[in-house]
C-alpha cells in the first residue's frame, strides 16, 4: 500500500515508518527479502514490492564501480559540466551586464592555467596534506584576484555519489542485459535518478549552504553566513575586478551575441550616428520607439556621449560620470598609446572584454564608431591595410562583421617639424582651423588619388618614375605620418628633408600631372583621330565634330556593321556633350572605356583607327565619285587601292565610268585570252593584273 501512495503523498516503506505498524517487523521483512518478494532500497532507504528480475543492479553497479578504478576527481567533475555558472545576481542588475564566476574543481595536483575571468576554485582536500598545500597555494604571491578559492573537505562524500552516477552511466552503455529487461530498466531509472539528485544537492551546497565551506579571495576569508552573503561578496568581488566596465543597460545589444533583432537595430544606429548626429536624439521620431532608438538612448545620450553643444547636438567625448564611459575613451586611448603605431581592431575588442571593462562583443562596434566619430580629427581607420579618407556607411557595415579587416591609427603632432605641416596646409589644404591635424591633410590627398580615373591609378607611360611613386604612395603606405614625411619625399626624389619649398613645389606639381593625365590622354586621342581622318590636328572638338558630318550617311555602304559601321554611327552622334563624344569613340576602338585603359587598350585603339580611319576615306571617295553618276545609269563605281611595298606609299585608282559598253569590251578581251590565262598560276594572275595597274596609273 505504501509503494502505491507513497510516490503521490511523500510517503515510503522505509524502517521507521514500519516500526509503527509492525512491532515485529525484522522478522517479517527478512522471511520476505529472503523469498525475493520485497527488497531494500538503500539509495533511498525504503523496502519495495519486487516485481522480479534475472538483473542483479547492485552487483552490477559494484562491478562498474571496480572496472573503473580510482579516478581523478576533480578532473571528473570538470569534464561533467554538473554546476552550472555561478551568476551574480546583484551586480548584473546594477550594472546592466550579466556576470557570472565559471566553477572550477582541483587539488593539489591541478596545474591552474592564465585566469582571464572570474572563477571560484574549488579546492577537493582528502586530508591534512592537501589543507596544506591549498593555504600554500592562496599565499602564492601570483594568486590572480580573478579567482575565489574554496576549500572542501567532504571529498569523500562526493567521490562516493560520483563513482554510483558513473556506474550507473557505464551499465546503461555497457549492459545488454538492461536493455531487455523492463524490470530492471525501472529500478535502474530508480536508483539513477536518486543518485544524480543526491550529485546536484552535494554540489549545490557550496551555494545554498556556503557557511559550511571557507571561501578565500585574494588570501583574505570570506565571512559568508548565509546564500544572501555570498552573493553580496560575488558581487563585491565583480567590482572590483571590473571596475572600469560601463553601465550598459540595454539587455537587447549588452550581450556576446545580439539576436537578428540587436544586429539590424544596430545598423540602423550606425547609420543614424554618420549622418545625423547634428539632430537632437540622432534625427528618431519623438512619438515612437524603434529598438535603435533605446540602444541610443541608454548608450550615448544617458551616458554624455551625444550632447547639444553650443546650439548643435554633436558626439563628443565623454565626462566623467556614474556610467563610466570616461574611462573607456581612457581606455582606447591608452591601448593606443601602448601599441605606438597602427593597431588592429580585433586586439582593441580582446582588451576591451577583459577587465577591468569586460564589455560585451555586441555592444563594442558602436562603441568604437563613437570614439572614431568624436575622434575623427586626428583617427585614421585603414581597410585591408588601406587607408579610408571618407568613413562611409559601406564601411561600418564591414566592420560589423568582419572586424578583423580593420585596423586605425589615432594621430599626434609630437616629434612632427612643424613648418613642413604648416606649409602642408597651405599649399594643399589653404586655410584651416588652428586645431588642424596630419588627418585634415592626408584626408583631402586620399580623396583625391582614389578619385582619380581607374586608367590613372595604373598607367606607366607617359607618367614619370616620380610621378608613379607619388601615386602609389597612397596604396603602399599605411601610416599618414610616415606618408608625408617619409614616403612622399623620397618619392619626389627628396631623401633628406632640407628644402622643404623645393618638395611642395615638386609635390604639388606631380599631383597636377596626375589630375591632368586622363585629359591629356583624350586629347592625344583626339588628335589620332584628326590624323586618321586627315583633318588639321589643332581643330577643337567642336570643329572636329563639324568636320566629321561629311561623313553622313556612309555606314550604308558598308556591311562591316561591328566595324566601320558603328565607327561612322559614332561620329555621327550629335547627342552627346563634346567630351562625352570623344569618350564614347575611344571606348569603342579601345573596348572599354578610355578611363578604364590600360596600355593593351590605347595601343588597340590606335590600330583600330588607323584601320578604320583609311577605308573611311576610300568610302567617302567612292561616295563622291557615285554621287556623280547619273541616277537610273547602269554605270558603276569602283575604288581600288593600291600599296606600293617599295616606293612605300599608297596609289588610288578609281574607275568612274564602268558603263555597260565597257565592261562588253572587257569581257570580249578575256575571252580571246582563252585558255591561256584561265588556266595559268594564281600567281601570275595577279603579277598580270598588278602589271596592268602599274602601267596605267593615269587612271
Amino acid at each position: 500500500m505504501l509503494n502505491i501512495i507513497g510516490h503521490h503523498n511523500g510517503l515510503k516503506a522505509s524502517s521507521d515508518l514500519l516500526d509503527l505498524t509492525m512491532p515485529d517487523k525484522t522478522t517479517v521483512l527478512d522471511s520476505l527479502s529472503r523469498k525475493s518478494i520485497i527488497n531494500y532500497r538503500a539509495f533511498n532507504t525504503e523496502y519495495r514490492v519486487w516485481e522480479g528480475s534475472d538483473f542483479d543492479l547492485d552487483a552490477a553497479i559494484q562491478e562498474a564501480i571496480q572496472h573503473e578504478g580510482h579516478f581523478n576527481l576533480a578532473e571528473k567533475l570538470n569534464q561533467r559540466k554538473t554546476q552550472l555558472p555561478i551568476v551574480a545576481r546583484k551586480y548584473s542588475i546594477q550594472n546592466g551586464t550579466l556576470r557570472y564566476f565559471q566553477p572550477i574543481y582541483i587539488d593539489k595536483d591541478s596545474k591552474i592555467d592564465t585566469v582571464v575571468a572570474p572563477q571560484i576554485h574549488f579546492f577537493l582536500s582528502e586530508n591534512g596534506d592537501d589543507n596544506t598545500a591549498f593555504f600554500k597555494l592562496i599565499q602564492n604571491e601570483n594568486n590572480t584576484s580573478f579567482i575565489i578559492y574554496v576549500l572542501c573537505e567532504n571529498t569523500a562524500n562526493y567521490r562516493a555519489v560520483l563513482e554510483d552516477v558513473c556506474a550507473l552511466e557505464r551499465i546503461q552503455n555497457e549492459n545488454p542485459l538492461l536493455k531487455t529487461d523492463r524490470v530492471a530498466q525501472y529500478e535502474w531509472r530508480d536508483v539513477y535518478a536518486a543518485a544524480k539528485n543526491l550529485e546536484e544537492k552535494l554540489l549545490n551546497e557550496f551555494l545554498t549552504t556556503p557557511e559550511l565551506h571557507q571561501w578565500f579571495w585574494c588570501a583574505e576569508k570570506l565571512e559568508l553566513l548565509n546564500k544572501r552573503a555570498l552573493q553580496n561578496h560575488l558581487s563585491s568581488v565583480l567590482e572590483k575586478i571590473y571596475h572600469a566596465a560601463p553601465i550598459i543597460k540595454n539587455e537587447l545589444i549588452n550581450r556576446h551575441k545580439p539576436s537578428s533583432q540587436g544586429n539590424s537595430a544596430r545598423n540602423k544606429l550606425i547609420a543614424a550616428m554618420l549622418l545625423q548626429s547634428h539632430q537632437e536624439d540622432l534625427g528618431f521620431e519623438k512619438d515612437k520607439f524603434p529598438p535603435e532608438k533605446s540602444i541610443y538612448r541608454s548608450l550615448f545620450k544617458e551616458t554624455g556621449v551625444h550632447v547639444e553643444k553650443n546650439g548643435r547636438w554633436q558626439l563628443v567625448s565623454p565626462n566623467e560620470n556614474r556610467y563610466k564611459f570616461a574611462q573607456v575613451w581612457q581606455g582606447i586611448d591608452n591601448f593606443i598609446a601602448e601599441n605606438n603605431s597602427s593597431s588592429q581592431l580585433v586586439a582593441l575588442y580582446e582588451y576591451l572584454t577583459a577587465p577591468p571593462f569586460g564589455i560585451q562583443y555586441g555592444v563594442l562596434p558602436l562603441l568604437f564608431v563613437a570614439y572614431y566619430l568624436t575622434n575623427q580629427r586626428n583617427c585614421a581607420l585603414y581597410e585591408d591595410g588601406i587607408f579610408c579618407p571618407q568613413v562611409t556607411q559601406e564601411n561600418f557595415e564591414v566592420l560589423l562583421k568582419r572586424p578583423e579587416l580593420f585596423s586605425f591609427e589615432k594621430v599626434e603632432m609630437r616629434g612632427i617639424q612643424g613648418e613642413l605641416f604648416n606649409q602642408y596646409l597651405e599649399k594643399l589644404v589653404g586655410k584651416i582651423s588652428d586645431d588642424s591635424s596630419l588627418l585634415d591633410i592626408i584626408k583631402p590627398l586620399a580623396k583625391f588619388i582614389k578619385s582619380l580615373p581607374e586608367y590613372t591609378l595604373y598607367a606607366k607611360e607617359p607618367l614619370s618614375k616620380e610621378v608613379r611613386a607619388v601615386r602609389d604612395a597612397f596604396s603602399q603606405t599605411q601610416s599618414p605620418v610616415k606618408l608625408l614625411f617619409e614616403i612622399l619625399p623620397q618619392a619626389c626624389g627628396f631623401e633628406v628633408l632640407e628644402n622643404i619649398d623645393g618638395f611642395l613645389q615638386t609635390f604639388v606639381q606631380h599631383l597636377k600631372t596626375l589630375e591632368n593625365s586622363y585629359s591629356a590622354l583624350l586629347k592625344r586621342f583626339k588628335q589620332s583621330l584628326c590624323e586618321a581622318l586627315s583633318f588639321d590636328t589643332t581643330l577643337d572638338l567642336s570643329a572636329l565634330r563639324e568636320h566629321c558630318r561629311q561623313y553622313s550617311d556612309l555606314e550604308k555602304f558598308t556591311r562591316d556593321s561591328q566595324g566601320l559601321q558603328a565607327f561612322i554611327i559614332r561620329l555621327q552622334n550629335n547627342k552627346e556633350s563634346d567630351d562625352a563624344w570623344v569618350e564614347s569613340i575611344a571606348a569603342f576602338l579601345g573596348k572599354v572605356p578610355p578611363s578604364k585603359w590600360r596600355k593593351e587598350n590605347e595601343t588597340e585603339a590606335d590600330y583600330r583607327l588607323v584601320d578604320f580611319g583609311e577605308r573611311l576615306k576610300d568610302l567617302f571617295e567612292l561616295h563622291a565619285h557615285q554621287s556623280k553618276v547619273k541616277k537610273g545609269s547602269d554605270t558603276k563605281v569602283t575604288v581600288i587601292r593600291l600599296i606600293n611595298e617599295n616606293q612605300g606609299e599608297v596609289n588610288y585608282l578609281i574607275s568612274a565610268y564602268i558603263d555597260a559598253e565597257a565592261q562588253h569590251k572587257a569581257d570580249k578581251f578575256f575571252d580571246e585570252l582563252g585558255d591561256k590565262f584561265y588556266n595559268s598560276d594564281k600567281r601570275v594572275k595577279l603579277a598580270l593584273v598588278m602589271k596592268l595597274l602599274d602601267q596605267n596609273k593615269e587612271l
